[in-house]
């Protein structure tokens, strides 16, 4: 068969958005549509007539640029397109007559199903559907049509069947000859008759046969699930198939196996303490089995004067054998480069299997103590002494250590819990209100992700957040349980824990190309803004959770665009290097409402695909200079 008829002018109003039809929306980076013209192809069809109706100008335009000439097209306009699949295949009237394919324009088939169907053509005055037996329950919805069959031949047809043996999966071969007229008796006897109605009349005359369908993947894109089940199979297909030679593990079998297991889980003490820096020494913070220890105090030129140095004066005055050691602020002290000098130091300085390593400041000091206390003799004891907002909401509260690399940040680092993180928050009254606003931006994150009711505390919260310690202590000792308890359930963040990482799958490339002159925390509310947009264009969720976003972000001070300097382009490819970006593409931990985080198959890592991201910053961009 040479030719095919391929559906594509329904409105698809679960799945339609502003800047795309239905057909047009991606998967695996490539239009529906494309996917079914492309496998039709290359099974042999040459001549492809599709129909088109809702927003057909723009279909028209986006296949004809793709298809570039390399295959016959021609558009068949159904005005009547909300009138169903019946009206649609009957404009084909005209334009076929010999046998042919029709296909669904928003189903997703392997390619074996098109071949399949490509190798079974009608029998005179017939058609034959491809019929998937044992269907999954999420394929054999009310809305499915089912199928009961009998030596080949359909008996019944409709989506009202109580027994079937499989489901329509929107695949045919026909023959115009039987197809065109039950189409035309169906509708001239009742104008809303369905697809599966006339083929019933052909099942009646004994002219509808089935075909059973192997075990390839297919997916009737219907809503945003539909859409991420789709996305998720074809990027798991993708991972399997890069391999020539799969290894088989019945084909040898080993001389021997081996188990071992290491380790035992590691409790961190959270202490929330007002006013520990006044009275370092009334609370037992550094093991007594340390005490003759080489004991290493970490900080930055903002932090030492205020709080680092007069710690290290008072332990050195109780005995121990303390060191201090100052980084320069910012960023740059989470370099490679810097990683090795502040490690060699510590060995020049001499360590043994005992010391501790405290941290005091913001995230970058924890971070960078932490990664080097986890890396030398693998792994000494941690102690983070957090005085940042961002840092007690986050940074602190961590078992992930973490430096950045040239081309993103915290690429190299390790899983390694501190023993004990004592926040005192009588530290933030010295921060300036900047840093108080960008720590505020953790805090907007589990609330959205977690808690509803907390963030109706926040919008209605009149006070001022800078120097309302009362509040800050709230809000912190808040965010300590929720993202406690996160932690205990999904240390890696593979499932409930992906909440943590909300944000940051844009958050960390605005902040590196910001050339790190954006805060984390003012990145990742932007990064957060884009999230919530994403889901708006996925259609899972209303406009009233970008608006809360925004509003939100917008109250305590953080940035709502992605400032001028940063471009799209720049975004899109420092996305590569995000942590949860694999080959196939952007993975991303998405809202379906406040406090709902979004999961699919059980999986809260959901993967999108470029157009919707790029979409998403675009509609997130500030005035470009």
């Amino acid at each position: 068969m040479k030719k095919a008829l391929i559906l594509a002018a329904g409105r698809g109003k679960r799945l339609d958005r502003k800047s795309k039809p239905k057909p047009l929306v991606e998967v695996g980076n490539r239009p529906i549509l494309m996917h079914v013209i492309e496998g039709l192809a290359a099974v042999g069809v040459e001549e492809f007539h599709i129909v088109v109706g809702f927003d057909r100008d723009r279909i028209v335009r986006e296949v004809t640029s793709r298809v570039a000439g390399q295959w016959k097209l021609n558009f068949i306009d159904n005005t009547s397109f909300d009138g169903g699949l019946a009206h649609s295949v009957l404009c084909g009237r005209e334009a076929l007559d010999e046998p042919f394919i029709l296909s669904m324009g928003d189903h997703l088939f392997d390619g074996a199903h098109f071949a399949r169907i490509a190798a079974s053509p009608p029998e005179a005055g017939g058609v034959t559907v491809l019929v998937h037996h044992n269907p999954p329950t999420e394929k054999a919805t009310s809305d499915s049509v089912k199928v009961r069959g009998e030596d080949g031949r359909v008996k019944a047809i409709g989506t009202d069947l109580t027994e079937f043996g499989g489901v329509d999966m929107g695949l045919f071969s026909c023959d115009p000859s039987g197809l065109f007229p039950v189409l035309a008796e169906a509708i001239a006897t009742a104008p809303d008759a369905t697809l599966a109605e006339a083929l019933q009349r052909l099942a009646g005359r004994g002219k509808l046969t089935c075909l059973k369908a192997d075990d390839a993947g297919w997916d009737d894109i219907d809503t945003p699930v539909d859409l991420i089940r789709a996305e998720m199979r074809l990027r798991d297909q993708a991972r399997a198939g890069v391999l020539s030679h799969v290894i088989l593990a019945s084909t040898k079998v080993p001389d021997a196996v081996h188990d071992f297991v290491v380790g035992e889980p590691v409790t961190t003490k959270m202490v929330m303490m007002r006013g520990f820096f006044d009275r370092p020494e009334g609370f037992e913070f550094i093991p007594r089995e340390s005490a003759s220890s080489p004991i290493f105090v970490f900080s930055d030129e903002t932090v030492t004067p205020l709080y680092a140095a007069p710690l290290f004066e008072k332990m050195r005055s109780m005995g121990y054998n303390a060191h201090l050691i100052t980084m320069p602020d910012g960023e740059t002290s989470k370099s490679l480069a810097s990683f090795v000098e502040l490690t060699e130091r510590v060995l020049r300085l001499g360590v043994d299997e005992r010391s501790v390593f405290v941290s005091v400041g913001g995230g970058v000091v924890c971070n960078v103590c932490g990664f080097i206390a986890s890396c030398i003799y693998r792994g000494l004891n941690l102690v983070h002494l957090p005085t940042s907002l961002m840092a007690q909401c986050d940074a602190a509260i961590s078992h992930k250590q973490a430096i950045n690399g040239a081309f993103g940040k915290n690429m190299v680092g390790s899983y390694y819990s501190p023993r004990m993180v004592i926040v005192d928050v009588n530290t933030l009254r010295t921060l300036p209100a900047r840093l108080i606003h960008d720590g505020l931006a953790e805090v907007l994150k589990h609330a959205l992700c977690q808690e509803p009711d907390y963030v109706e505390y926040l919008m209605a919260y009149e006070g001022d957040c800078v120097r309302d310690i009362d509040f800050l202590e709230k809000v912190v000792s808040k965010n300590v349980r929720l993202k406690c308890e996160l932690v205990h359930q999904d240390p890696k963040e593979h499932t409930v824990g992906m909440v943590m990482q909300y944000g940051h799958t844009l958050g960390h490339p605005v902040e590196h190309m910001s050339g790190y002159q954006l805060y984390h925390g003012e990145s990742v509310a932007i990064g957060m803004i884009v999230a919530a947009r994403v889901s708006r264009i996925l259609n899972i969720c209303g406009e009233e959770l970008v608006t809360a976003h925004v509003d939100l972000c917008a109250k305590f001070g953080l940035p709502t665009t992605i400032p001028a300097g940063i471009t799209v382009d720049g975004l899109m490819e420092a996305l590569k290097y995000n942590k949860r970006y694999l080959t196939e593409g952007t993975q991303m931990s998405l809202l379906t409402d406040i406090g709902r985080p979004w999961a699919v198959n059980g999986r809260y890592v959901i993967p999108v695909t470029n157009g919707i991201i790029r979409e998403a910053i675009e509609q997130t961009m500030g005035v470009q200079a």
